[in-house]
């Protein structure tokens, strides 16, 4: 039972040290800073789609997809450096420099010096998933469920997140939280006073504000919910344009429909 207490105690230990890093990453609603509401809501969601895309292309990590769209956010919301001319210039974010050649070394070391300065080198940060892996640790031993299964459900729930402002509004611990918490319902694998057991044993509401977990929760829920309506039986047209724009082009993204040019091989920069 002492190794239990001293592992518990570690654990909250671990949890506080990683708030206590959240609230210089902290965002802002950057939408705001758009002119005439030329960038909106829906650019953001087009560009989040297109990065998981990118990732799913290259196998990357979901931790490494939030890592990238959390820069993205904290970049946007700093409002220093080139990020400001980003709603305001066709010339600072464009499709074509994802395409071979057409920025050079140099440009991209000086932008990659620009997000650097912005995001005040704060590269290492806590994502919502690491705090529901230690967070998955204060749960009863005799759940009937495998922690794995548990957090592969929770890793799901934290990459819808990241296609809603909203969340990006928020801190890591409370979207890990919220999460972790919308899993517990879902899988009906708790009752009620295991849940409030657990979060007592976690000391949670001593490090996170349930206020806003709960208040996080409950939009995942009804997005969730949303997604999950019936299919519209509305006919599509089969009109094909010579250029598919989507919300991206307000962003200064033009995405041709030829999907070749899309290609992994034509978005990687040339090697030397």
């Amino acid at each position: 039972m002492a190794l239990n207490k001293t592992n518990d105690e570690n654990n909250l230990a671990c949890l506080k040290a990683m708030c206590s890093q959240e609230d210089p990453i902290a965002t802002c609603n950057y939408l705001k800073l758009s002119p005439n509401n030329i960038i909106d809501e829906t650019c953001r969601t087009a560009m989040v789609g297109w990065c998981q895309e990118i990732a799913m292309k290259l196998n990357l990590q979901p931790n490494t997809l939030w890592i990238a769209i959390s820069f993205f956010d904290r970049y946007l919301s700093s409002g220093k450096g080139k990020s400001c001319a980003a709603f305001e210039t066709s010339t600072c974010f464009s499709w074509r420099p994802l395409q071979k050649g057409f920025y050079s070394k140099e440009d991209i070391l000086l932008l990659e010096v620009d997000i650097l300065s912005c995001l005040d080198h704060r590269l290492s940060i806590p994502t919502p998933m690491d705090f529901s892996r230690l967070l998955v640790m204060f749960l009863p031993h005799d759940i009937q469920v495998s922690k794995v299964d548990l957090l592969d459900e929770c890793q799901r729930k934290v990459a819808y997140t990241s296609t809603d402002m909203y969340f990006t509004l928020c801190k890591p611990s409370v979207v890990g939280s919220s999460c972790l918490i919308s899993c517990l319902i879902d899988m009906d694998i708790m009752t009620s006073t295991q849940r409030r057991t657990f979060y007592s044993k976690s000391k949670v509401a001593s490090v996170v504000d349930l206020i806003d977990v709960i208040q996080a929760q409950k939009r995942l829920l009804a997005k969730t919910k949303c997604s999950k309506s019936p299919p519209s039986t509305k006919k599509k047209s089969s009109a094909v344009p010579n250029s598919k724009v989507t919300c991206l082009s307000k962003m200064k993204f033009v995405v041709p429909n030829d999907e070749s040019k899309l290609g992994i091989n034509n978005i990687l920069p040339r090697a030397a």
